[in-house]
């Protein structure tokens, strides 16, 4: 009897033991790098943290191993489709690093938060229906995405600098085109784009092949006259982890470039931005639907000074993009039209010494 109670107790406690929950497999930490040099005791020398940037992964068919719940999703969708919850189903999902807050869908005159965020891309099937839906890392915040959208082209590197006694606020991001931006992280103008030369594209581009990606952002010294904080975001290729001694020297390469970059035109001003054309199809249509939303235009823009008279004339790139040094002073923004639709009109505006004024156009296409 006594043996018996003793076993049965034994089973239960075996029960109540607690189980591991699935979830997504953890993140695999990287140990800081050590630089090889022993620091000054005056001043010590910050060890970056290094850290291997989110890696996109085959995606799992289930959508229980997600990080967070889809039934706002779901339901949502279900709303929009008018079908019930249960007929909408997660059928793929993959990790995604969107190129800024819009989470790869960008509405009209929308201004996105130029920062990467992490997230991920869903897809679900409502019978022979797929709707693609892009999330950030909570899901709490989605967009619907009418066709699969790439996350863009992200920076092949980020440098971002804030602090100081100015209260300074720089990003530079370097493309693999080598292409760059940078912009004021405080007011969002930019400062300088184009780019780089071939000897800046080449030392770069040796650093990408050879090392893989990470993050770093090392305290400032407490003795230091700046008190900047750094942060590199790099998306290298290669193997190598690169070593704490390359990251220092590579964030000086940095803040020296960023530092040229701004210099090399002092005092610049003029707009940039970008034209759209919309709507894009007639009839009604569904709320939330991005199916219609105006999309990127080529266009060609006179620039008339207050008297009328022509100043410039520019075509945008095949994103409807551009970027217009001017003098400061009052224009007028005269879209050209081969017709009277599609059609644009005319804008007013005021450019001020040593900013860059952002400027969306929008065609009228005449669909209804």
């Amino acid at each position: 009897m006594f043996a018996s109670l003793v076993v049965a107790m034994g089973i239960a406690l075996g029960a109540c033991a607690e189980r591991t929950p699935t979830g997504l497999g953890k993140t695999q930490t990287i140990p800081s790098a050590v630089p090889t040099s022993t620091p000054s005791a005056s001043v010590p020398t910050p060890v970056p943290a290094l850290t291997r940037a989110p890696q996109a992964t085959k995606p799992p068919a289930s959508s229980e191993i997600l990080p967070f719940t889809i039934d706002a999703i779901r339901e949502y969708l279900a709303s929009q489709l008018t079908l019930p919850a249960e007929q909408v189903t997660l059928s793929n999902w993959q990790p995604v690093e969107w190129r800024d807050a819009c989470l790869g869908v960008h509405k009209p005159k929308e201004m996105c938060l130029d920062v990467i965020t992490p997230g991920f891309t869903l897809k679900f099937q409502t019978g022979a229906t797929t709707t693609m839906v892009n999330t950030d890392a909570t899901a709490k915040n989605f967009r619907l995405a009418q066709e699969p959208e790439s996350p863009g082209p992200l920076p092949a590197l980020s440098w971002i600098r804030t602090g100081g006694f100015a209260g300074v606020c720089q990003n530079l991001s370097v493309y693999s085109t080598g292409s760059y931006w940078l912009r004021d992280c405080k007011t969002d103008v930019v400062l300088a784009q184009g780019v780089l030369p071939e000897e800046q594209q080449t030392y770069l581009s040796e650093l990408f092949k050879r090392y893989g990606s990470f993050e770093w952002k090392p305290m400032p010294s407490a003795n230091s006259a700046d008190m900047f904080i750094d942060q590199i975001r790099f998306y290298g290729t290669g193997s190598q982890m690169m070593p704490a001694e390359e990251q220092q020297k590579l964030n000086e390469y940095l803040a020296k470039l960023a530092g040229g970059l701004a210099g090399a035109n002092p005092g610049a001003s003029g707009i940039a931005g970008q034209v759209f054309i919309g709507p894009t199809c007639g009839g009604p249509v569904k709320a939330g639907s991005t199916e219609c939303a105006d999309k990127p235009y080529q266009a060609t823009i006179m620039v008339l000074d207050s008297t009328g008279q022509l100043v410039t004339q520019f075509t945008t790139d095949a994103e409807g993009r551009f970027n217009v040094p001017l003098q400061p002073g009052a224009y007028t923004l005269h879209p050209e039209s081969n017709g009277k639709l599609p059609a644009a009109a005319d804008q007013n505006i005021t450019v001020l010494s040593g900013q860059l004024l952002m400027v969306t156009i929008t065609y009228d296409s005449g669909m209804r």
